[in-house]
């Protein structure tokens, strides 16, 4: 294809699937707290996701109760418009686990302020930040334990996270600009 069409193609792209991804992010929040689903904006969300994400679902099924479909969506998205930004496979992997782990150390953040209360068990938000973190840090715990009263486990974890990003991802970066050229 003519180098010229392809750039406002590329741009028109992205912002189609920047978008597609916020939808996505609004109904996965929003089924949350289980709306009325005969809301116009409910059926809306749902009849745009559902067609892409049921058959994510249907390969990798509910994990400790939680859909991650929409979240490996998300993930695909943020590679593939990278890819498109940057031309490069590699940085955009780099960049998509960086936001990953990002993510996740802010899960693990959020996790460990809210253990220090004592937060109802069957709020949809703590049964997904156990759901996320816990098999994370069990194993953890198991060869740890917890120390003078306190678990130092999602500290472990925070380290951990810093360290891929600050060495690993780096890395990674470093190697795609070079071989980029």
């Amino acid at each position: 294809m003519d180098g010229n069409l392809m750039h406002p193609i590329s741009q028109l792209l992205i912002i189609f699937l920047s978008t597609y991804m916020w939808i996505i992010v609004i109904n996965a929040l929003i089924s949350w707290v289980r709306p009325d689903p005969r809301n116009p904006i409910v059926k809306f969300l749902h009849s745009v996701t559902e067609p892409v994400l049921r058959p994510i679902r249907q390969r990798i099924g509910i994990i400790s109760g939680i859909d991650i479909s929409p979240l490996i969506l998300i993930l695909v998205i943020m590679l593939f418009i990278v890819y498109l930004k940057t031309g490069s496979l590699l940085l955009a992997l780099a960049q998509t686990l960086n936001t990953l782990l990002s993510i996740y150390m802010w899960i693990m953040i959020i996790s460990a302020l809210i253990s220090w209360i004592k937060p109802d068990p069957f709020n949809p938000i703590v049964r997904f930040l156990h759901a996320a973190t816990d098999p994370v840090l069990r194993p953890i715990r198991k060869h740890i334990g917890v120390i003078s009263g306190i678990d130092i486990s999602p500290i472990i974890v925070i380290l951990a996270i810093l360290f891929i990003k600050s060495y690993i991802i780096t890395s990674l970066i470093k190697a795609a600009f070079t071989i980029k050229g």
